[in-house]
């Protein structure tokens, strides 16, 4: 390698010096003390361990579907593969943050029958007997791994209690456009907090993120079925509203609820968004049977609960259903005990 360089990690001409182990200089790239050849900038105290200006400046890996660029970072970060802190150089994604440490890109390839690498989780998945009875939740998915013999093989970290169906593994899509964010991709990450409110149970970790708008969507949410019409002369369309901010200071609260003909499933959903406009919270759940004014009423309760549990005092509802509003505004049909709620 020559003794002098142009390095993309830094802006001057780095030449290249041996260092005695005496000498306490540490590397921009590693954070780790330089010992043997290294890289170096005088006018910037720059060093770089020669073996660290030697890795790939662009790279594919697993655990995220767009190229990593090497990046000096300097701050702390935490890896998305493996969740350990770190600093210094990162395999960067830009647009999606995602980050993960050199160690982790320099890791053996695992791939047997019995043991395989997923991007789903950090650790080797083991293959799990069908005959050992294990009954756990799909994290992508949701629905038991094992519910008898003969159902689908799975595999498993069972330190971390992460089981994953293989038919699931193998058709969860690595990026999505979701209609809650039909602006922006959203690609698939692991161990990220759900921000999309109003499930009870717990997320598995995994996520569909748009870095650039810090909306994230847990796998459960995005991948909930939609809900076709049966009505034979009757077809699904997109209908495209125009969508005011609220006043200064105010949040917007979009709220729909939804019931199949015989009332047997019902579903409901909302966003929050401010004057500005950002989007500040969103929310889904199934409900079970119910009419769709009682659907409508439980999504104008979520969004208020959303609301109160991020501490925002003025909320403005907008809803699409004339009943549901009349209903509110004038405080007719006492019976209705979700609609006592509101008083």
């Amino acid at each position: 390698m020559s003794t002098k360089i142009q390095h993309f990690l830094h802006c001057h001409l780095l030449w290249l010096l041996g260092v005695s182990e005496d000498d306490q200089l540490g590397c921009r790239g590693c954070c780790k003390r330089i010992t043997g050849s290294i890289y170096v900038c005088f006018g910037c105290d720059f060093y770089l361990h020669r073996s660290c200006a030697e890795l790939p400046g662009e790279i594919r890996d697993l655990f995220h579907p767009c190229p990593l660029l090497l990046t000096i970072l300097d701050y702390e970060y935490i890896c998305n593969a493996c969740f350990k802190t770190d600093s210094g150089l990162s395999n960067r994604c830009k647009r999606c943050e995602f980050d993960m440490h050199i160690e982790g890109t320099q890791r053996a390839t695992i791939e047997t029958e019995e043991l395989i690498q997923h991007f789903t989780h950090w650790h080797p998945l083991k293959l799990l007997a069908p005959n050992n009875h294990l009954e756990v939740g799909c994290a992508i998915y949701n629905k038991l791994c094992f519910a008898s013999a003969f159902d689908s093989f799975a595999y498993g970290c069972q330190d971390c209690n992460f089981f994953v169906h293989h038919s699931c593994m193998i058709n969860i899509p690595r990026q999505i456009i979701h209609f809650f964010h039909p602006s922006c991709p959203l690609v698939l990450l692991t161990d990220v907090p759900c921000q999309y409110e109003g499930f009870d149970e717990a997320s598995s970790g995994l996520a569909f993120h748009c870095g650039k708008c810090k909306f994230q969507l847990d796998v459960k949410c995005a991948l909930l079925p939609t809900v076709e019409s049966k009505m034979p002369n009757r077809r699904a369309s997109a209908v495209h509203v125009n969508w005011s901010p609220p006043a200064l200071g105010w949040t917007k609260l979009n709220t729909d609820g939804a019931s199949n003909v015989s009332g047997i499933w019902s579903s409901i959903g909302g966003v929050l968004r401010d004057s500005f406009p950002y989007w500040v919270a969103s929310f889904c759940r199934s409900i079970g049977s119910g009419s769709v004014l009682n659907a409508e009423f439980s999504a104008i309760l979520d969004g208020f609960n959303v609301a109160w549990q991020r501490g925002l005092s003025k909320v403005v509802v907008e809803c699409d259903n004339r009943v549901a509003i009349e209903l509110l505004q004038d405080g007719s049909n006492e019976d209705n005990p979700l609609l006592l709620e509101f008083k």
